[in-house]
């Protein structure tokens, strides 16, 4: 007898079966699948002719970096990873394994080491907003390991060494900026120094005795565009502090501690190799604590624009609205992580007692 006998007193005696069949429930089991990339190509379609047919052009592809598994002849984006946690956990250990081989100025291995993580590799992983975490940090070691880390180490072991040439530009180097005893912003102005330059090889140039210092064995480390990378972290970091406070979601790398570590530490480097000029220190100084350095800049733009018989307040407006705009919340007044904190204790504000002791020396001397 069929269920609908059972259920139903009227079709009790009725063989034929009244009840729709059972629900069948399908199900999508996951083969392959491969993650949209984030921009598009912008590919052009025309007609050429009758004759001659259609046209297909894509003037500007659009690339990305992919992690080769030889084991299963595949290849995998990196953004992808963010899914694949053994794959994402190992390729971060190779990074720091990449980082640890470049240590105490072996920049032989360096040179090495390019051939495997190029430029445009780094250039397009510190930018890539949708990175995960740990490779994003690693990238920003390896970065400084292979191309800024003997140049750095190099400025630090002359660290507490002040020897100041006196020379006549040097002679007129005074405390305060302006006819006007009032403080200008910390490190900013002209200065000079004895410590050491950065100089760099082309990438590669393993044996070559042109690049060489020294012996034989020594080898300068890879070049890399210190210009390019400077604007880029000056960029980047305002834009941090600007979209990276206690009410942002979706932080780039997870969360503000791989936010904000790696580039404060590229950002401590840099400083350390005197990469950054003038206005280029006081858009830092803005962002640590816009409140404190604001009053400072302005105060300094005010006797700039009385000792050269400017206009003062077309001058202060037109530097204002270009540089000197202070963002909405420093970086000193953030709710962040305590892993934050410690570098900008450690990295960055050493770097800002360094440029007072410098100026004060400077003046006393």
């Amino acid at each position: 007898m069929p269920l609908s006998s059972g259920l139903f007193k009227s079709e009790r005696r009725n063989l034929v079966p009244q009840c729709p069949p059972r629900v069948e429930v399908q199900i999508l089991t996951p083969v392959v699948w491969s993650r949209l990339p984030n921009r598009f190509p912008q590919v052009l379609v025309g007609r050429v002719g009758e004759r001659h047919g259609w046209i297909v052009q894509c003037s500007e592809p659009v690339s990305f970096m992919a992690l080769q598994i030889p084991e299963e002849n595949r290849c995998v984006d990196i953004l992808e990873l963010a899914e694949l946690k053994n794959l994402l956990q190992f390729h971060s250990h190779t990074l720091m394994l990449y980082s640890a081989m470049c240590a105490m100025g072996n920049c032989r291995v360096a040179h090495a080491l390019c051939s495997h993580v190029d430029q445009a590799q780094l250039l397009s992983a510190i930018e890539n907003k949708y990175l995960p975490g740990l490779l994003r940090s690693g990238f920003y070691d390896i970065l400084i390991s292979l191309h800024l880390r003997a140049a750095c180490t190099a400025r630090l072991t002359t660290n507490q060494e002040f020897i100041v040439p006196m020379t006549a530009e040097t002679r007129n180097i005074r405390l305060f900026p302006g006819t006007c005893k009032r403080h200008g912003l910390t490190g900013v102005g002209p200065s000079t120094s004895l410590r050491p330059r950065t100089h760099f090889s082309p990438v590669g140039l393993v044996s070559s005795s042109k690049y060489l210092v020294g012996s034989k064995s020594a080898l300068l480390s890879p070049e890399f565009p210190l210009g390019l990378l400077k604007a880029k972290v000056i960029s980047m970091l305002t834009e941090a502090v600007r979209d990276g406070g206690s009410f942002a979601r979706d932080l780039v790398g997870g969360s503000s501690q791989h936010l904000f570590v790696p580039l404060i530490k590229l950002m401590h480097t840099l400083l350390t190799m005197a990469v950054f000029e003038d206005d280029d220190i006081e858009s830092i100084l803005l962002l640590v604590e816009p409140t404190v350095f604001g009053k400072e800049a302005s105060g300094y733009l005010e006797d700039v624009a009385v000792e050269s018989h400017t206009d003062h307040k077309e001058m202060l407006d037109e530097a204002g609205a270009h540089e000197l705009k202070p963002s909405r919340e420093g970086l000193l007044n953030m709710k962040l992580e305590e892993a934050v904190k410690l570098q900008v204790s450690r990295k960055l504000l050493s770097n800002i007692n360094a440029f007072e002791q410098l100026i004060k020396i400077s003046y006393f001397s």
